[in-house]
């Protein structure tokens, strides 16, 4: 038996909004050559909390010991720019080669979810487990053992009152000051060979690698001794914290493919292809700096 006490909703203070401004346009150079350029640019306003952060309990105990998890308040990123560029070459104006390429910066959105657990420590009342018991414990206020306890007959448990402040061996939870939004470098290249009227052979290289990827972070001093030094007589009422989250923004992933399609059109059966794909992607890796 579990039971839950405390304020579990997640408010936003201001709320969040997002702003997108784009312009892509085509230029056609030759009447062989094409090439697309476009910018776009994103600003979000308070998408990752920071109205929220500076009430944070975690933030506060930090910043009172001077923690660099706390030296700041995190920013929302204003020069999210994004420029893309492709082109499109038909060899010898045939149209029956035609070298494609492109390459561009593309910006993800902050998942709500990341500050989320942040966001709810500012509630005044601690969303908590305030009990969990088994079969062999006494079900509180009853005085009866679980495995004896009826529902709907028997008096139902005592459930105390949610905490003011973060309980022991709670975990805090807190956005890197220099949290930045995720964001993929992206181009790829191909090449397509129409060899007789009805078969195009076509040949494609993507690759995509991912930047400032979220990820959660125990930023908890490693020595026992360091931790009771500075939850126990700095900040007494954090003195068994028990595990400080900072989401961070650092990984990064890598995916390529290679691929090979040849397409047929036959005029009784209408069109079909085959496909061939070599897929390669790296696990994720820090980056410093």
């Amino acid at each position: 038996m579990t039971a839950t006490a405390g304020d579990p909703y997640f408010n936003l203070p201001g709320g969040a909004k997002m702003l997108g401004l784009y312009f892509q346009d085509d230029w056609r150079v030759k009447p062989n050559l094409t090439f697309n350029l476009g910018m776009r640019w994103d600003k979000d306003f308070n998408l990752i909390g920071t109205k929220a952060q500076e009430k944070s309990r975690t933030y506060l105990a930090l910043k009172a010991i001077n923690h660099p998890a706390a030296a700041s308040l995190p920013k929302d990123d204003s020069k999210d720019f994004s420029p893309r560029v492709g082109f499109a070459w038909d060899i010898g104006s045939t149209g029956r080669h035609v070298l494609r390429g492109g390459y561009g910066l593309y910006y993800g959105q902050t998942f709500l979810n990341i500050p989320l657990f942040m966001i709810q420590q500012i509630n005044p009342t601690i969303f908590v487990s305030v009990f969990s018991i088994a079969s062999g414990d006494i079900v509180p206020g009853t005085g009866i053992p679980l495995s004896n306890w009826r529902f709907g007959i028997d008096p139902f448990p005592t459930i105390p009152p949610p905490p003011t402040q973060l309980p022991d061996n709670s975990t805090g939870r807190i956005m890197d000051p220099d949290y930045q939004n995720p964001l993929t470098q992206q181009w790829n290249v191909g090449y397509s060979w129409q060899f007789n009227s009805y078969s195009v052979l076509e040949f494609e290289y993507t690759h995509i690698l991912g930047l400032h990827e979220s990820k959660t972070v125990n930023i908890n001093p490693t020595r026992a001794i360091f931790q009771q030094m500075l939850f126990s007589k700095i900040v007494p009422n954090c003195k068994k914290l028990g595990l400080l989250d900072r989401n961070d923004a650092w990984l990064r992933r890598r995916f390529e493919e290679m691929g090979v399609i040849q397409f047929e059109d036959w005029a009784d059966t209408g069109e079909e292809y085959v496909a061939f794909a070599l897929d390669q992607a790296e696990p994720p890796e820090p980056v410093t700096g």
